[in-house]
């Protein structure tokens, strides 16, 4: 009798082993490892590199994402090994396993070749093109020195990246942008959008036509955007982009829903401009309730992102029947490739951004078929299609590279 097939998840996020044995970890991650428990008709493990205890006090967010408990591993539901990824075990860990689940970050750059060694099918996940990494570390970085050696870094990173794809047996791509960058690198290559969007989440038609009808009606633009209050997000354009609205005379309201650094100085922004009949912060909501309130007040998604992160919010977005128009950033661009639900404008040009806001209000009849199109795209790509999709993906790269 054939033993069930085991899938190994590795995360590039990393687990807080606590002195009594219990780990610290995202509540978002064993969501998704619950889901692929599910979904996978074998056995399911993760192997999770450990960070040390201090990073509860010092940077538990970029660790573990937030949103964090601790937990006995053996109350999970999966199979749970922590362990560096450098350790020599490693290689015994991950020959448990008929094919595994690897990122394409920097500590797992290896991982195929060792998978090639034990017997074990690597599927590596993308997010990130090169190109979206340096313009992150141009955000983040403002010295010179440590900038160039930054870029320096992920110019090497790039070369192993693409040597370790070599080596795998396949590659699930978050996004248009790595999807056309390294599809040809591994045999079995496919394309899905990330997203929390289940199917019972998407807009009702109902909700939808009424909204659509009060548009159609001449009402003022309801606009939206949410998301972290930073430059990186972009989310100190979106006051210029409300004051050049203004200025061109646009009926309308911006909500600005989430938190962040630049919260205090978008507030300041918006009182001094005298946008406040027009622009407002909303604050953090919880995602099911922003989802609900979007659906019914708002008409079009304004998405200020200099860089190409693969945000889930833009399918999470469609879903909830809103178009979306912002700057010409790799994944934005990539999503509205694939799908006629909005526009883009060339990156940092807040006014032409704005002349197109501004020439959609004219045209609503086109935006309430942009908003019909949006939904009908996420409904092919929630949470639980592209979940089960991977999952047949996994499946057909286990039988076409069965352990020897």
């Amino acid at each position: 009798m054939r033993r069930p097939p085991t899938l190994a998840i590795l995360p590039s996020l990393r687990a807080i082993r606590l002195d009594d044995d219990r780990v610290v970890l995202s509540r978002r991650f064993v969501a998704g490892m619950q889901a692929f428990q599910r979904f996978w008709d074998g056995r399911v493990m993760c192997i999770i590199e450990p960070a040390p205890p201090s990073t509860l006090e010092t940077n538990l967010d970029r660790t573990l994402s937030g949103d964090n408990y601790e937990v006995d591993p053996a109350e999970l539901p999966f199979e749970l090994v922590v362990l560096d990824f450098q350790d020599l075990r490693f290689a015994t860990e991950l020959a448990r396993a008929d094919v595994a689940s690897a990122a394409v970050y920097y500590r797992h750059n290896h991982v195929s070749a060792v998978g090639r060694k034990v017997g074990t099918a690597v599927v590596y996940a993308s997010e990130y093109t090169l190109r979206t990494r340096l313009q992150i570390a141009r955000a983040d970085i403002k010295s010179p020195v440590r900038l160039a050696k930054r870029v320096a870094w992920e110019l090497n990173q790039e070369r192993l990246h693409r040597e370790s794809l070599r080596l795998a047996q396949g590659l699930h791509a978050n996004g248009v942008p790595t999807f056309e960058v390294y599809r040809d690198l591994t045999p079995n290559s496919m394309l899905y959008f990330d997203g929390r969007l289940s199917d019972d989440m998407l807009i009702d038609k109902r909700v939808l036509e009424a909204r659509i009808h009060g548009l159609l009606g001449g009402r003022p633009l309801r606009l939206a955007w949410h998301g972290r209050l930073n430059r990186m997000k972009g989310s100190d354009q979106l006051v210029l982009v409300g004051k050049h609205l203004r200025q061109l005379g646009v009926d309308f309201t911006l909500e600005i829903f989430g938190g962040g650094v630049l919260e205090d100085e978008l507030r300041e922004t918006i009182q001094r401009e005298q946008l406040q009949d027009h622009v407002k912060l909303m604050g953090f909501w919880d995602f099911k309730a922003l989802a609900e309130y979007t659906q019914k007040n708002h008409d079009l998604w304004v998405c200020c992102h200099p860089q190409g992160d693969p945000s889930g919010a833009y399918l999470e977005t469609l879903g909830n029947g809103l178009p979306i128009v912002g700057y010409a950033n790799e994944a934005l661009a990539g999503i509205l490739s694939r799908v006629n639900a909005g526009r883009v404008v060339p990156i940092y040009h807040a006014e032409s951004l704005a002349k197109l806001i501004r020439d959609v209000s004219r045209k609503r009849r086109q935006l309430a078929e942009w908003a019909r199109t949006a939904v009908s795209f996420a409904r092919n790509h929630t949470f639980d299609k592209s979940f089960e999709r991977r999952i047949q993906h996994y499946a057909r790269v286990r039988d076409q590279y069965p352990k020897p």
